[in-house]
């Protein structure tokens, strides 16, 4: 059973850790003309990213010691 939530939890982790990709790369956004660039960011979006990060890897932790628990 332990080894069950484990897997569930590194399945969890891995899904956090795309979402969070995907929030983070569409939080900024960039332009270029020239020598000119000019960048701009969602400050929410970003931190949400970080959150996915954050409980990403602690889910990916728990998860990869209740699988080598057994």
């Amino acid at each position: 059973m332990k080894k069950a939530i484990g897997v569930l939890l590194i399945i969890v982790a891995l899904v956090l850790a795309y979402m969070g990709y995907q929030e983070y790369s569409n939080a900024t956004v960039g332009l270029e003309i020239g020598d000119l660039e000019l960048s701009a960011g969602d400050q929410d979006s970003q931190m949400a990213a970080y959150v996915m990060w954050g409980v990403g890897i602690i889910s990916l932790l728990i998860g990869g010691k209740l699988v080598s628990r057994g």
